[in-house]
């Protein structure tokens, strides 16, 4: 069996996937910062980890041995107009969403170039092509895992290791609503139309379910081909492909942001 090691597995889309992978045969590692989050998860091996911190990323490598894949999907975001983050939270959001990951590939990496093989998947947003107001710090750290993704395709491409970039459109999870918020006064008017915006598209609900998104995750690992990018959720190729055909003036004037007065 093969050995797959998730991180952020105890709600949404990370325990969605380790529920389809474990269902395909293989061997999960399933982790999450707190343990009790998975404990009535069916994986494997279940592990506590938090990929900011370097010792127990060693521990967790220790106690796994050499493993298959590695996908990297645990995240933490906060949202507000840049001039109002605390510093100290965009460090915390680069650490959880570009310094973890990174930690996570060079510890499993020489195995894999033992082994001759492996496949790191790292999960990223259609954010990662295009930011929207209160998301610059999130989408800026997710296009900087996918810049590195991209680079570490070509590094490791000789060695027999793949590299699978997942972007994400809108899942049905509470990611978003259990975000962190900053803004102060100065962004009020812009702050309420932006809770309007965000209510009406919560009405359309235009989500994918997490076990989807699994699904196409799943099946890319799977392809003999999948391609670097891989798209998942039904408004993830919509969005890139609007975003790719538009100029900065014509994405401006799109249905996303025209009903912003600002």
């Amino acid at each position: 069996m093969k050995k797959a090691l998730i991180t952020g597995t105890s709600r949404g889309l990370g325990r969605a996937l380790s529920k389809e992978l474990t269902h395909r045969g293989y061997d999960v590692i399933a982790t999450a910062r707190r343990i009790e989050d998975i404990k009535d998860l069916d994986a494997y091996q279940k592990l506590s980890i938090d990929a900011t911190d370097e010792n127990q990323v060693r521990k967790v490598a220790e106690e796994c041995g050499n493993i298959d894949m590695l996908v990297n999907n645990a995240a933490y975001s906060v949202a507000g107009p840049l001039e109002d983050f605390p510093i100290e939270e965009i460090r915390k959001e680069y650490e959880t969403n570009v310094i973890g990951p990174l930690r996570l590939i060079k510890t499993v990496l020489p195995g894999m170039r033992q082994a001759g093989s492996g496949t790191i998947v790292n999960i990223s947003s259609v954010g990662d092509r295009f930011a929207s107001p209160y998301g610059g710090s999130y989408s800026s750290a997710k296009a900087a895992l996918a810049m590195m993704s991209e680079a570490l395709r070509f590094e490791v491409k000789h060695f027999g290791i793949r590299v699978i970039l997942v972007e994400a459109g809108a899942i049905k999870t509470d990611f978003a609503l259990n975000q962190k918020q900053f803004s102060s006064d100065a962004y009020r008017d812009l702050s309420a139309q932006l809770k309007i915006s965000f209510e009406n598209c919560l009405k359309e609900d235009r989500r994918t379910q997490p076990k989807e998104v699994a699904k196409t995750i799943a099946d890319a690992i799977e392809s003999p081909d999948p391609g670097f990018r891989v798209l998942a959720g039904k408004d993830a190729e919509y969005m890139i492909s609007l975003r790719s055909r538009m100029s900065d003036a014509q994405w401006e004037q799109s249905p996303m942001f025209s009903e912003l007065k600002w």
